[in-house]
């Protein structure tokens, strides 16, 4: 978004190579651990020997599909930063509408389907008259996925001290309540994202057209911008 806000096209699409990259590689190494050691990961997050058959009816289907999960977060703000916020919404939207009734096995289905659904949709974007991203070759590709890198550093690291909590979370509940109240945890969970999400919703919504005018040198609409998205959260 910043480099788009300068004007330049072919680094902003430098940088978006370099994070494709980044992504897929990340997946080819994460998404086989993953399926070889999915036990010992359930087990991690509190999965006992009662449970373990019904997360493993659930996670196999995440885990086949794991490329699909990966890639739809990826686009969805890949694809945002290129200027069709509408776009990614409708196909979140088209994503979302999977209702299935076969038990753990249809939730997961589900899951795994509107995700995959998801994706094709992103995926029809890059055909589009209006896409802009176009995959280049990094002058200094090192630097660009430094870039890449630090520029989500923060994010990250929010997205794993919310998975350690989660996984001690489950781990205590386990311990001193069991398993009827870990389910409770995770609806009360749910309900309590749903909430947050309106909030990083926004945040992620103004990340692009802060990046823009960044990069444009227009900091007063920043500020109107800032000002805009805390009346929203404040609403």
């Amino acid at each position: 978004g910043n480099a788009r806000g300068e004007g330049q096209l072919e680094k902003a699409n430098a940088y978006y190579t370099a994070s494709l990259l980044l992504v897929v590689v990340t997946t080819v190494i994460v998404w086989p651990v993953t399926a070889v050691f999915k036990k010992e990961i359930f087990s991690l997050f509190g999965a006992n020997e009662a449970l373990m058959p019904l997360v493993l009816e659930y996670g196999d289907w995440i885990i086949w599909t794991f490329p699909a999960f990966i890639l739809s977060s990826y686009f969805t703000c890949i694809i945002r930063c290129d200027g069709s916020p509408n776009y990614v919404m409708g196909a979140v939207v088209a994503g979302g509408v999977f209702p299935m009734n076969l038990g753990m096995s249809g939730a997961a289905i589900a899951t795994a389907g509107g995700t995959i659904v998801q994706f094709i949709v992103l995926l029809c974007y890059l055909l589009k008259k209006q896409n802009r991203l176009r995959l280049v070759k990094p002058r200094q590709l090192s630097k660009a996925i430094m870039k890449s890198l630090s520029a989500g550093f923060s994010a990250s690291i929010l997205e794993f001290s919310f998975i350690v909590l989660t996984c001690i979370l489950n781990n205590q509940i386990m311990r001193y309540g069991g398993a009827v109240a870990l389910s409770i945890f995770g609806v009360v969970l749910s309900c309590s994202g749903m909430f947050q999400h309106i909030y990083t919703g926004v945040g992620q919504a103004i990340q692009p057209i802060a990046a823009n005018n960044y990069g444009a040198g227009q900091v007063l609409r920043i500020f109107r911008l800032r000002r805009i998205s805390l009346a929203t959260v404040t609403a």
